[in-house]
């Protein structure tokens, strides 16, 4: 279950959406789970976790119209620690 702060995070960035520029890839998004909840636990940041299929039209959204946009990067690096996990057909697994 997502907690209130990282669900408040997801909604922000989802808010800027249709925001204008940025370059893909800068959100620093960590494929470790136990190193990011340490991280999440040590800093007091929420944990904004971005599940992701090649599958998933919602996902290339996100990753095209969210994700890439400068100011939700900042935003999201600012303000929380982020673990990414691919949705395989079985299982989750990091994302590559």
């Amino acid at each position: 279950m997502i907690g209130r702060g990282a669900g408040l995070a997801l909604t922000g960035a989802m808010l800027l959406s249709s925001a204008s520029g940025g370059e893909p890839g800068s959100i620093p998004w960590r494929t470790d789970e136990k190193q990011a909840f340490a991280e999440a636990a040590r800093s007091g940041r929420p944990l904004l976790v971005d599940g992701w299929a090649d599958w998933c039209a919602g996902c290339k959204l996100l990753d095209r119209n969210t994700w890439s946009d400068r100011r939700v990067q900042e935003g999201v690096a600012a303000r929380a620690i982020t673990i990414a996990a691919a949705k395989t057909q079985w299982c989750w697994a990091p994302r590559e």
